[in-house]
């Protein structure tokens, strides 16, 4: 059986999943309870279980589409706990601790259903007779759960449990002392009384009946008496609230808006009914729904025909669709209203000159610019129609002479005034220039080229999309488009369709550099590593001059297996001999640091990761415990987007240097100047990397660390710092530094803060066994799907849950997969990404966590092992392929550390056949962590400055004292 418990708020919702838990407990019923914070959670939830458990008992959020499968099932129960929202709105407002826009969105989301009325499995709980009658409300509980505890068991729960209130520590105060009767208004403005009626009618159907007539004569009511302007602007609040955080509900949103808002006034209040569809449309609109905008639009013109800006955007909506006479009845039917819309003149103007009805166009252009005799746009095209019939001398009666170059040439002009506007990061000119030159001339693709170009540099990557897409419209044959376009589709997780353009690009131009980078990039992420190397190697030989396309080679190829370390670090070196000695870049020699042995170090580290990343995850403590009288700590930050993490580890160092716009020479003079002794490279060949001043060596002593996993092929540097995991002694990578062992494990992780409890082993819960990978796509390889199917066959009562934080991430593709593999796609549970809380708290639902190969997991592992889920991972020869091994074997979890690939397999069926052996460890792993290396900050950090004074001692003893 499962019971699903929810409310109309956390309180109410905690309280009525606590007493079905306490009288099911009392009554011997053995029970799987779980917390659900979204439809997705509860849906992905019942999925993972298909209902195994004997009794499920869910405290749930939001109402999910599996959720009433389920409950269609006559032996499930379900029970909602309701209060009249009005009230709970009203008192929430009181207390000046929350936005209206958030109470509203909460409700909405919490809301029950109308139609829960006539399901025999559905308990709707009135909160006001609860409260008044709490005894027989309880019994009626019990009852329609099919169980039947004592009076003690009663007596006992509203003790345990005292009925919610929104001050938990105070019962005598909030619900309870609010009569259940009509709540009174008076704290509430017009526009929010207007819009809780909208979106919270559900709620009040199944608080005060269906009363149709009364809530249809509230709605006209307070729709004639608020102001437009006030409901809408905390509409669009709202709205960009859902859009934001809860993209997947946008739809549902403005639905509810749709049946309890507009088709409520369209008879009786048609200018309402138009004026919310307005608003809808425009929601539809700025997201890329233009088909259902328009039929939105269309409404509006049928409740109020002398809507000019609907009309004139259903014109607009035409032109896309390239519908040129439908455009012109629309933009016909705006100038009827309003005879002198300039806006619609013109398209009017434009769109007969491009079908050569020069004399309509004319007339329209003049009826422009008797009004306003300036307008350059009108001016501009009364030439172009002039001069289409051989009459350019007629436009000095509207144009000075002297105007009729500058305007002729004003496109050009306008498109080089937005150029030099973006070179300076001025994205707003820019895009004013870029729009105002296509209000000129329409086809000109090169300005839709730039406009895509900063919708891109704004982070507007749908926006950028459809720009480009413009662009292949007016031309198809644009090769830096489809390059640019294909990235963005990459970025979406639209592989195939990425594929397809790049191809195209490459069809044209062989020698496409970039199109073989973004291929590259597109394999990387299918985890098809030597398709990835292929393209990024077609990269380097089109342009050998570009170090990144070098680096990302070397990155796919330090990933495979199959490349041999002696080979990476070969091909590792040509990187140093193209771009630093053939490059003339030149070689430091000479340091004015002091020889003084005991003095503080100046130790510099250098990254584009000092964000949230996991570099900085496993830095962090380092900086944060360093000793100053033995470390002056420098940050060198190639961070072009910082954030929170950012600044905080800013307030963990002595000096802080920022080298975004620093060149190589620029960069390395500023090392010198700083005297640093040694320069932390944390990046290698990833992105945003300064190997370049890496190759001009300049300080004294130069290591790599933390985040590569392999040699930088730099003879400039000195050091590759690991640990005796990584690198034990008989290891067989080969690097061009010297690998230098710490004598701890090579990291420390800094847990969050807070952290979710940890549940119980899933499998004792469910009678399922669930694996899980949270890793990133990119490391999921063929060889890894195949080991892992080959568990869940020889596992037949298991399951794959699969989480990926990477928007590029393909959960089709995945389960595409594996089904090619012969698993179901019924045993693959795949997330996408998600609050970082929630993220955390889905290892809860895992009972092993499988590491992928060759490149394993490294703060995946972490977080599985702090929230109590052990890693089976598969040991290699290299350090990205043991990067797990260092972590579980300082923490003495060297069982799960597997030799080969039969024994990979042998134990994950090995361990999940014995779950009291993971159910205790599950309870004991963050303790154990706790007093580990893994989580020893102060220790790691101690670590590191003694090996940072041992290499100080080491150079001392080849200078001249």
């Amino acid at each position: 059986m499962i019971i699903f418990a929810g409310g109309m708020t956390p309180h109410l919702r905690t309280w009525l999943y606590k007493t079905c838990q306490f009288l099911l407990a009392e009554s011997n019923i053995p029970t799987t309870s779980k917390v659900c914070t979204s439809a997705n959670d509860l849906d992905n939830y019942l999925a993972l279980t298909q209902a195994s458990a004997p009794t499920l008992l869910l405290d749930y959020r939001q109402w999910g589409n599996l959720s009433q499968q389920y409950l269609a099932q006559p032996q499930n129960r379900h029970l909602f706990l309701h209060h009249d929202p009005l009230t709970l709105t009203t008192w929430e407002l009181s207390q000046g601790k929350t936005a209206f826009s958030h109470i509203l969105l909460e409700l909405w989301l919490t809301q029950g259903q109308a139609d829960w009325r006539t399901q025999p499995q559905t308990y709707l709980i009135d909160f006001s007779q609860l409260l008044a009658r709490p005894k027989p409300t309880l019994r009626k509980i019990a009852a329609f759960l099919g169980i039947a505890p004592g009076e003690t068991t009663f007596k006992d729960l509203l003790f345990r449990y005292p009925l919610p209130t929104p001050d938990p520590g105070n019962p005598t105060k909030g619900f309870s002392s609010l009569a259940p009767a009509y709540p009174s208004f008076d704290s509430l403005t017009a526009e929010q009384r207007l819009l809780l009626t909208i979106f919270l009618r559900p709620s009040r159907e199944i608080w005060f009946g269906p009363d149709t007539d009364r809530y249809d004569r509230q709605l006209n009511q307070r729709f004639s008496t608020v102001a437009t302007e006030a409901w809408q602007k905390t509409f669009q609040t709202i709205t960009d609230l859902v859009n934001e955080h809860l993209s997947d509900r946008l739809g549902d949103w403005l639905k509810t808006a749709y049946d309890h808002g507009v088709k409520v006034l369209q008879t009786q209040n048609p200018t309402g009914a138009a004026q919310l569809l307005t608003l809808l449309a425009e929601q539809l609109r700025q997201r890329e729904n233009q088909q259902e905008a328009k039929i939105l639009y269309q409404e509006v013109l049928q409740l109020h025909p002398q809507d000019v800006k609907a009309a004139f955007v259903l014109g607009q909506l035409a032109e896309q669709e390239d519908n040129i006479p439908e455009a012109i009845g629309y933009y016909q039917q705006v100038i009827q209203q309003d005879p002198h819309h300039s806006k619609a003149l013109f398209r009017l103007a434009y769109l007969n000159k491009i079908q050569e009805n020069f004399t309509q166009a004319e007339d329209y252009l003049l009826e422009i610019l008797q009004k306003d005799p300036n307008h350059q746009i009108a001016q501009y095209w009364l030439i172009k129609v002039l001069e289409s019939q051989g009459q350019l001398d007629r436009a000095k009666t509207w144009v000075k002479e002297n105007d009729i170059e500058f305007l002729q040439k004003l496109p050009d002009y306008l498109c080089h005034t937005g150029g030099n506007a973006y070179d300076e990061a001025n994205y707003d000119l820019a895009k004013s220039c870029y729009h105002l030159a296509l209000e000129l001339e329409p086809n000109r693709y090169q300005d839709w080229f730039d406009l895509a170009l900063v919708a891109s540099k704004e982070k507007k990557r749908t926006e950028a999309i459809r720009y480009y897409q413009k662009v292949l419209t007016i031309n198809s044959d644009h090769d830096e488009t489809m390059v640019n376009l294909g990235a963005l589709l990459i970025h979406q997780g639209k592989f195939t369709e990425a594929i397809a353009l790049l191809e195209q690009a490459l069809k044209r131009d062989e020698q496409n550099s970039m199109a073989y980078h973004n291929l590259a990039i597109c394999y990387v992420y299918q985890g098809q590593l030597a398709e990835a190397a292929f393209y990024a190697n077609q990269a380097v030989q089109n342009k050998p001059e570009d170090p990144g396309y070098h680096s990302h080679l070397l990155t796919i190829l330090s990933a495979m297996t199959e490349i041999r370390s002696e080979d990476l670090a070969q091909v590792s070196r040509v990187w140093y001999d193209n771009h630093v000695v053939a490059k003339a870049l030149p070689q430091i020699t000479h340091y004015a640091n002091s020889l003084d042995g005991d003095r503080p170090l100046r130790v510099g580290f250098v990254s584009g990761d000092f964000k949230r990343h996991s570099v900085s995850y496993f830095i962090k403590p380092i900086f944060e415990h360093h000793h100053p009288e033995k470390i002056e700590l420098y940050a060198y930050a190639q961070v072009e987007e910082p954030d929170d993490l950012t600044d905080t580890l800013k307030t963990f160092c002595d000096h802080w240097r920022d080298t975004v716009n620093l060149e190589d020479q620029e960069m390395a003079n500023q090392i010198q100047q700083d005297q640093i002794d040694i320069l932390v490279d944390l990046s290698g060949h990833t992105l945003f990397n300064r190997l370049s001043v890496f190759g001009m060596k300049p300080a004294p002593i130069q290591a790599t660390y933390l985040g590569y996993p392999a040699t930088t092929g730099l003879p400039t540097v000195d050091y590759w710092i690991t640990d005796t995991q990584l690198h034990p002694k008989d290891t067989q990578e080969r690097a061009v530094e010297e690998i230098w062992r710490l004598p701890r494990c090579y990291i420390s992780y800094d847990p969050p803060n807070p952290s979710p409890p940890i549940g119980p082993l899933p499998q004792t819960q469910l009678g399922v066994i669930t694996f899980g990978s949270f890793n990133a796509s990119r490391k999921l390889t063929p060889q890894t799907l195949k080991i892992w199917s080959e568990i869940l066959k020889q596992v037949p009562r298991s399951r794959l849950l699969l989480k990926c934080s990477d928007p590029r991430y393909s959960p089709q593709l995945m389960i595409e997969s594996f089904m090619k593999l012969g698993i179901d796609r019924e045993r693959l549970i795949v997330y996408r990404n998600s609050p970082y809380q929630d993220h955390l708290n889905l290892y809860n639902q895992v009972d092993l966590h499988l590491d992928p190969m060759p490149y394993t997991g490294c703060t995946t592992t972490c977080e599985a092992l702090w929230m109590g889920v052990p890693t089976l991972t598969l040991a290699g020869q290299k350090k990205m392929e043991r990067m797990s091994t260092s972590i579980l074997a300082h923490t003495g979890l060297e069982d799960f550390i597997a030799q080969t690939p039969e024994d990979y397999i042998a134990k994950a069926v090995e361990f999940v056949t014995h779950p009291e052996y993971l159910a205790l460890l599950r309870q004991t792993l963050r303790d154990r962590l706790k007093t580990s290396q893994l989580l020893d900050g102060i220790g790691l950090t101690h670590a590191l400055e003694t090996a940072f004074r041992q290499m100080w001692h080491r150079y001392l003893t080849t200078q001249d004292l």
